[in-house]
């Protein structure tokens, strides 16, 4: 299981996660959101580029959008990310589109995923809350036996996870990547919370070593 660290800001955050890439086996993504005024976390393009120029190689780029529009997926593309999420609508792209899409689905949504499932450009599942963001965790039982409606494409959960919840997660759903925000924010929500967002990698890190050991 590998984990995405989401709702990036800040260039001490990027910064931040740098250093905590370098020693983890399981840290391989970051997100921003982006187009989204409605969320405290979204941030501008110019911002995210900003960002973007601080990471490590170690690390993918998200970006993270709720009903994109051709020119916003064409800037996001533009801007050099590796992966765009996109929540809500999903417009249509060319065959050509080169980043991977990962579909997101809020709450009851999952009852649409046969809509996607035969779309070649997404390749990943992301199963969030109903009110996505909030650190409101959702019954992961419901999700039992997603792995194989899904296939090959990568299983990634989202919604409430945090430091003290992920082990319970992956015992239940083993997830390909485990996807955090709230969890590791600080109190006042103006950034992420160094310890809690270390806290939280270091049990990805031992999940994946017991299941390293016991294979």
């Amino acid at each position: 299981m590998n984990l995405k660290i989401c709702g990036i800001r800040h260039l001490s955050e990027i910064r931040l996660l740098n250093q905590f890439a370098r020693d983890s086996r399981t840290l391989k993504y970051f997100g921003v959101i982006l187009f989204f005024p409605k969320s405290h976390r979204n941030i501008s393009l110019s911002q995210a580029k900003k960002i973007l120029a601080e990471k490590s190689p170690r690390l993918q780029s998200v970006a993270v959008v709720v009903d994109p529009t051709e020119e916003q997926l064409e800037e996001i593309r533009d801007a050099g990310f590796d992966v765009v999420q996109i929540h809500g609508t999903l417009p249509t792209l060319p065959p050509s589109y080169p980043l991977p899409v990962w579909k997101a689905f809020n709450g009851d949504e999952v009852r649409d995923l046969d809509v996607y499932r035969s779309n070649p450009l997404i390749q990943g599942f992301v199963f969030d809350n109903g009110d996505p963001g909030s650190g409101m965790t959702h019954n992961w039982n419901d999700l039992v036996g997603i792995r194989h409606a899904i296939g090959a494409r990568m299983f990634i959960l989202a919604g409430g996870l945090n430091p003290d919840n992920l082990a319970s997660a992956h015992e239940i759903l083993s997830p390909d990547l485990a996807d955090v925000s709230s969890g590791v924010e600080k109190i006042d929500r103006t950034g992420k919370d160094p310890d809690l967002v270390q806290k939280f990698i270091k049990e990805g890190d031992l999940i994946e070593n017991n299941n390293v050991s016991c294979s």
